[in-house]
């Protein structure tokens, strides 16, 4: 920063024009502290407009540090949200039944933040040659 500019709370300047803004996004299940951080190419009031967003967000809870929760956790934490929800019982036994028979055999050991598009690819190979396309269209709603 220049010599006698005023820091930012989270904003550090690498060089100019380009700054790294960093959010706390609090500790995660194991106590471990997280953060994102994003690199602004721009101005100082660019970064500080990011920062604003990261923050916003974060405290909604729309954004979220990576994790290392498997798909099938993720999932099951998914299936019981939208119960909580109120959906109804024939709803959550068919969302169950899919979970169960095609997502957790050919993901759910995966972390979720390993899932590709690739992996995606091949359980959709695999489907669209063993069931009927009314399942595949369940599979991937």
């Amino acid at each position: 920063m220049a010599k006698g500019s005023k820091r930012t709370a989270g904003i550090y300047e690498l060089e100019p024009g380009v700054y790294k803004v960093v959010v706390s996004l609090g500790r995660d299940d194991q106590g471990r502290y997280r953060q994102k951080a994003r690199i602004v190419r721009g101005s100082l009031r660019d970064a500080k407009a990011l920062r604003a967003r990261l923050v916003t967000g974060a405290a909604d809870g729309n954004i979220v540090a990576r994790s290392d929760a498997t798909f099938g956790a993720v999932l099951d934490r998914w299936l019981r949200h939208i119960e909580m929800l109120g959906r109804s019982p024939t709803t959550i036994s068919t969302y169950r039944a899919v979970a169960e028979r095609h997502l957790k055999p050919a993901l759910g050991a995966k972390s979720v933040s390993s899932v590709t598009t690739l992996d995606l690819d091949g359980l959709y190979a695999v489907l669209f040659t063993s069931r009927k396309p009314a399942t595949v269209a369940k599979v991937h709603a």
